[in-house]
């Protein structure tokens, strides 16, 4: 599959299901993809189920959801890739959504995403959220014009407050790596990456009263080691000169 402009995948088949532009099903490594284009998707751009092809030269641009949203634990590598989120466009979620295994069998593969540029335009959307046990490596990534940061989500058992196994663990365990990527803006280093737990009754507080500062400190000082930065000066991401071909291109998206 090369060279494929994907767009206005607009139907809402019912609440809550809806078309992504591209979905991806246990896809193996076999299958070619590359030179491929999302405009303008009712839902995410491209979602992965599992699977491990490997994705190269991607836009995903003015979709209403999430523009790549990773399932079930997805083990290929995505490169250099844009994304475009602009708020006079519509809704839009998360820059990234990338989830990890789920279940009890495929819990060791990691996915890469690597020298992908990530653009919001007039505060559209939102970084990326890390949860489910995600687990890969983020490298030579650029995110700009985010008023946010990069969420990585940690789990607690109400009853006791006891740790669970998501995003957080596998971030200070070494496998979710964020390597010498940068977020062009005005937030701090310290919330480059901002670690949270979800509102259910019981575990919001557990993570408040018990974890929220010492996790922080944590996450700061692993994302500093890995020459992760917030710059005023772009230095990574995607090579834009492959995408010439592209509607996003010659429309004036990048």
């Amino acid at each position: 599959l090369e060279y494929v402009s994907i767009r206005h995948g607009g139907v809402r088949v019912s609440d809550g299901n809806e078309i992504n532009g591209l979905t991806l099903a246990g896809v193996g490594a076999g299958t070619s993809i590359r030179n491929i284009e999302v405009v303008s998707n009712l839902d995410d751009g491209v979602e992965w189920f599992g699977g491990t092809v490997d994705v190269e030269n991607l836009v995903v641009a003015y979709c209403g959801d999430d523009a790549l949203d990773l399932d079930q634990n997805y083990a290929g590598n995505i490169s250099n890739v844009i994304v475009i989120q602009d708020a006079s466009t519509g809704e839009s979620d998360e820059a990234l959504e990338f989830d990890g295994p789920e279940g009890a069998t495929y819990k060791s593969g990691r996915y890469s995403l690597s020298n992908a540029t990530m653009i919001s335009v007039g505060n559209a959307g939102h970084c990326a959220d890390f949860k489910s046990k995600a687990q890969g490596e983020i490298y030579n990534c650029s995110w700009r014009g985010y008023n946010s940061f990069i969420k990585v989500r940690a789990s607690f058992a109400p009853t006791d407050c006891s740790e669970k196994t998501d995003a957080y663990t596998k971030l200070v365990g070494g496998d979710l790596e964020f390597i010498s990527n940068e977020i062009i803006g005005d937030i701090s280093v310290s919330e480059m990456v901002g670690i949270y737990s979800d509102d259910d009754p019981g575990e919001e507080e557990c993570f408040k009263n018990n974890y929220a500062v010492s996790y922080q400190t944590n996450a700061d000082n692993i994302i500093a080691e890995g020459g992760n930065i917030v710059n005023e000066t772009i230095s990574k991401g995607a090579d834009m000169s492959v995408f010439e071909w592209s509607w996003t291109k010659s429309n004036g998206g990048f």
